[in-house]
């Protein structure tokens, strides 16, 4: 029998379910009250316009194809607050959103974490298979994945490197459109024949902080960013500045891990400290994210760890810069609700810094026409409702993140390079818009800015 472990505290109890099979229910129906409580009790109905749900989007991570159904189009950029509907959502829908996360889990024959949460408060957290299959029956590995176990994110980091950028940039210490260049004046005139950079003829001159983080750099990926364990930041730094130009900056979306990288070293060249220090202190302590940290992962507890390809675990991960900025993130399903709750209260940025934020940014390709990648997301409107997501594959990890921030949703899946995130966060969030749509047809909610 496969482990399995999973809570429920959308009615303020919790319960952790018995996979019957190999891959079984991962939550008992039985956890749900027949009533829903005060908290989520609907107000009184008035005539909503109705619209249908729509296929669920998720955008690839860099070293995954992209799929085939387009990422919904993006808000206005004035668009008005939107009524705040999931929280309305009675057990029984809730209880619904449950078993389609059931049924796609038994399908896919998921193994690894999963979260879905209205309003900060789970509906489901925890996980699916042993951490490490095939390992001792008395070993750590042996145990099942839960709510604590530490995955990679992969590049799931890029819109928390973002939002430290713009932390920042609100303490008036960068500005968002300055040019790149005016960072690195020392490394870029360095002495040595073999590490300068001639700034006349390197097409990333001009680029600005904004094309960093929006992924309209126009530079090549491919011969910008260093090796992952490059241990230099100086020579990732001369290696982006001698980046090839694919597009003019500011024209058009092309993914580009290394313009991550150079954003790590930006921060760390303005606060004068190492990136992960104030990453840590940023972000991580902020939300109270305990489990949260860098490879090798030697401050968080290796019985918590997850395989990755082979035999291999989080700690054995190659670290350096060619993956500061871009990824390497380890966190756990409760840690990215921790997360969650903090960027929806406000405890890691205001509510202008999350408007720009999610502002469209650039279309991101034919794969998904009418997606565009804003600051450090993916965003975009389904059925009426802000959508802001990303998604991480890298050395034997994938995971996909989505938020619905108008409506205090998020979904996560994170798992090693055998099992499909996807068909967890598609069927979550597909459930969530089509009990969203059938509560809109009966009951008009109060707008998320009333008390």
């Amino acid at each position: 029998m496969t482990p399995c472990h999973r809570t429920t505290q959308s009615i303020h109890t919790s319960h952790a379910s018995r996979c019957p099979r190999a891959v079984g229910a991962i939550i008992s129906a039985a956890a749900f009250a027949l009533t829903a409580p005060p908290s989520l009790a609907a107000p009184p109905p008035a005539a909503a316009p109705s619209q249908a749900p729509q296929p669920a989007p998720s955008e690839p991570a860099p070293s995954e194809p992209a799929p085939s159904e387009p990422a919904p189009a993006p808000p206005a950029a004035d668009a008005p607050a939107e009524p705040r509907w999931a929280p309305t959502l009675d057990a029984d829908a809730r209880r619904r959103i449950v078993d389609a996360v059931n049924t796609a889990a038994q399908r896919s024959r998921f193994r690894g974490g999963i979260l879905v949460a209205i309003d900060g408060q789970p509906l489901i957290i925890g996980g699916e298979g042993p951490r490490i299959p095939g390992a001792p029956a008395d070993s750590d590995g042996a145990k099942p994945i839960d709510e604590h176990t530490i995955y990679e994110l992969a590049s799931i980091a890029k819109h928390i490197t973002a939002i430290v950028i713009l932390q920042i940039a609100r303490e008036g210490r960068l500005d968002l459109d300055a040019p790149i260049e005016s960072f690195f004046t020392a490394e870029l005139a360095a002495p040595d024949p073999d590490l300068k950079v001639d700034l006349a003829t390197s097409s990333a001159r001009g680029v600005t902080i904004r094309q960093l983080l929006s992924h309209q750099s126009g530079l090549n990926n491919d011969d910008g960013i260093s090796p992952y364990a490059e241990p230099s930041r100086h020579a990732m730094v001369r290696r982006f500045f001698g980046s090839s130009r694919l597009a003019e900056p500011g024209t058009r979306f092309d993914y580009n891990n290394a313009a991550y990288c150079l954003l790590a070293a930006i921060i760390e060249k303005v606060t004068n400290d190492t990136f992960e220090n104030v990453m840590k202190a940023r972000v991580f302590d902020k939300a109270s994210m305990t489990s949260t940290g860098f490879p090798p992962g030697d401050t968080l507890s290796q019985s918590q760890r997850v395989r990755r390809k082979g035999n291999f675990a989080f700690h054995d991960h190659p670290w350096g810069w060619g993956y500061r900025g871009c990824g390497g993130i380890l966190s756990t399903p409760a840690d990215m609700l921790a997360f969650d709750r903090a960027l929806a209260d406000g405890t890691l940025l205001d509510a202008d810094q999350l408007a720009l934020m999610h502002a469209p940014g650039k279309p991101v390709g034919p794969r998904q026409p009418d997606a565009t990648y804003a600051l450090g997301w993916y965003v975009g409107q389904r059925d009426g409702m802000l959508r802001a997501s990303h998604s991480g594959g890298s050395f034997g990890c994938r995971a996909n993140f989505v938020r619905y921030p108008g409506q205090r949703v998020v979904i996560a899946a994170f798992s090693d390079d055998t099992a499909n995130p996807f068909a967890i966060t598609d069927a979550a969030e597909a459930a969530i818009v089509a009990e969203i749509a059938s509560v809109r047809d009966n009951v008009s909610p109060k707008p998320a800015s009333a008390p």
